[in-house]
């Protein structure tokens, strides 16, 4: 059986990749601001949705998190 502190270590290393994540989408949207072309809304709102779920993970592992350490979510 694991311990509170495994569990909730093991939820913040599942969450590694969406952290990550955030800086690449970030990086993604800052060219794409810089690139002096005009860019079709459609296009920007396909991107809104991958980092909708992405903050919906993100959320839902923090929270996770926070309740098993002890806190409140």
């Amino acid at each position: 059986m694991s311990t509170v502190a495994e569990r909730t270590s093991q939820t913040l290393l599942e969450m590694e990749d969406d952290i990550y994540d955030v800086r690449r989408w970030a990086h993604l949207i800052d060219s794409l601001s810089s690139s002096g072309s005009m860019i079709d809304p459609g296009a920007l709102h396909v991107i809104s949705s991958p980092v909708l779920e992405l903050a919906k993970r993100l959320e839902a592992g923090w929270s996770e998190a926070l309740q098993r350490s002890g806190g409140k979510a």
